[in-house]
């Protein structure tokens, strides 16, 4: 678990508390991940039409895609619960 879970709590009691909560949450958060990983994949699949180019500002509709999919890294790697500290 990535250290940033637990940086607020203050006693080992209350960071093993949280833990086990979270540990417990595994199926929701392994669900969460999948969920963005298919957010990811609908992104690379519609950027592969052509008509996705025809228009002026493709620039900064690609600079969009680009933030979602960076915030999408963002999430899936904090929903990774292994030890990671």
């Amino acid at each position: 678990m990535w250290i940033k879970w637990t940086s607020n709590l203050k006693t080992e009691e209350e960071i093993n508390d949280f833990r086990n909560k979270v540990y417990g949450a595994k199926p929701v958060l392994d669900r969460i991940r999948t969920l963005l990983e298919e957010k990811e994949a609908a992104i690379d699949r519609s950027e592969i039409k052509l008509e996705e180019y025809d228009n002026p500002n493709w620039s900064h509709k690609q600079a969009f895609k680009n933030g979602i999919r960076a915030a999408c890294a963002d999430l899936r790697l904090l929903l990774t619960i292994e030890d990671k500290e």
